[in-house]
């Protein structure tokens, strides 16, 4: 095949072209890189909105999650709830329909006592009947307390008085002293109802120690708004395991214990405005209270030291 001859552009025809032509391509350049600029600003501003919604998504996952977790909190919350208030009912009957005929018990056994005070024998296995008395009697007052429920009703009184008088109702063995504290501090409160609560304590420690121990009474006075009571023994300690449970209604180690004395005790606390801790290892409660109550009526003739 012959191969055709390459035509030759004279010079004035390719200036002709390009000065034509180029000038179009200018702008269809400038054209497509403004283009190009908006689709990449388009891109960047759809990823940017893609990013935020990714975030909202994953915002609104955790949302959900977190008001499942709470509802599944107050659903189980609701139904122990409701559990305990139908075990209250039924307790709180028994408790009555016990309590009537176990205070005859313990008052016709003190005159009996009083009636053979010296006969050694006698003393010894009355000793038992007495303590025995005692640990129902106070397993009747827990559940008691804790179905009632009552408002504190708020006057001036004295910590140490309190707890003179529930350290002077404890049944124990004489080789468990208990220190009460030398200094006294006034605060505004409930005394039949903190009564409650020192009882409960003493009771547990003493139960703790069993034989042979001490338990020590001490109030903490900082010259500020609240007043720390501490009590402590050196019986048995609280497992690590059962501290964050040990304020649970019907959570008991004991044996013959009704897990409702230290849940009154925190409800009773908690209504005075104060809290209730516990440390382990030696074994020491801490009732923190204030000293004046807000917002309530309580005796104004009442001098507060």
């Amino acid at each position: 095949m012959e191969q055709q001859p390459i035509k030759k552009i004279k010079k004035n025809e390719f200036d002709a072209i390009t000065s034509d032509e180029l000038n179009n391509l200018e702008q269809q350049n400038e054209k497509l890189k403004f283009e190009k600029e908006e689709y990449q600003k388009l891109v960047v501003s759809l990823e940017k909105k893609l990013a935020s919604k990714s975030r909202e998504d994953e915002q609104l996952r955790i949302l959900i999650h977190q008001m499942e977790k709470e509802l599944q909190k107050k659903t189980e919350e609701l139904l122990k709830a409701e559990r305990l208030s139908a075990i209250g009912e039924l307790a709180a009957r028994l408790a009555h329909d016990i309590k009537n005929p176990l205070n005859a018990i313990k008052f016709a056994f003190e005159l009996i006592q009083y009636n053979l005070k010296g006969n050694t024998n006698f003393e010894k296995q009355t000793g038992i009947v007495e303590r025995a008395i005692s640990r129902i009697s106070h397993q009747i007052d827990d559940v008691l307390t804790f179905v009632k429920a009552s408002s504190p009703e708020f006057e001036d009184a004295s910590l140490l008085d309190i707890l003179k008088i529930c350290a002077k109702k404890i049944k124990k063995s004489d080789n468990i002293i208990v220190n009460l504290p030398t200094n006294d501090v006034h605060i505004v409160c409930d005394p039949y109802l903190l009564e409650v609560v020192f009882d409960n304590l003493l009771f547990n420690s003493v139960q703790a120690i069993a034989e042979e121990g001490k338990v020590t009474i001490s109030i903490s006075d900082n010259k500020d708004d609240n007043v720390i009571i501490e009590v402590q023994d050196t019986g048995v300690g609280i497992s690590e395991d059962n501290l964050p449970k040990i304020f649970e209604p019907l959570f008991t180690t004991k044996q013959h214990g009704t897990g409702l004395g230290l849940a009154s005790c925190k409800s009773i606390v908690e209504a005075h405005g104060g809290t209730i801790t516990v440390k382990t290892n030696p074994t020491r409660f801490f009732v923190k209270l204030p000293k004046l109550q807000g917002k309530v009526n309580y005796n104004s003739g009442c001098e507060l030291r």
